[in-house]
């Protein structure tokens, strides 16, 4: 989409908009692209609804939810300083995408959103999982 290309956030919007109401069905790719817009122009909150519907959508078909609706979904959430809804996706993201660095993140999460021995819970979660042993947990439970 040209508006895309040129960084045209506005008129992205209005198109997608525009195009949604003359289908009967709009597609995860177009809710993708809407939040998308949305989060450029700094609008997070406006970016969350469609984002979320990408999820749905992608889930109802059976398809693969990838990883980057995921983190625009993070970022929307960080963004607003919505650090429970931080934690939940960073914990859809442990589900679907397993490795260390979201291990790491949600326990930075945690620090964020509430005190005390929470925020070691992922840490020493990562540490016990057959996964590899990871230096940066080590140093973060010593």
């Amino acid at each position: 989409m040209l508006y895309f290309a040129t960084e045209d956030w506005r008129s992205a919007i209005e198109m997608i908009n525009r195009w949604s109401s003359l289908t009967s069905a709009p597609t995860s790719q177009a809710y993708e692209l809407l939040a998308e817009a949305h989060y450029q122009l700094k609008e997070y909150r406006k970016a969350i609804p469609p984002i979320r519907k990408t999820i749905e959508l992608k889930r109802a078909k059976g398809q693969p939810v990838d990883e980057r609706s995921y983190l625009l979904l993070r970022s929307a959430y960080r963004s607003l300083r919505e650090y429970d809804q931080v934690a939940a996706v960073r914990e859809e993201l442990i589900r679907h995408f397993p490795g260390d660095k979201y291990w790491i993140q949600l326990a930075g999460t945690y620090g964020e959103a509430v005190e005390g021995r929470e925020q070691l819970s992922p840490i020493a979660a990562l540490y016990c999982s057959k996964q590899r042993r990871h230096a940066q947990a080590l140093k973060i439970l010593a």
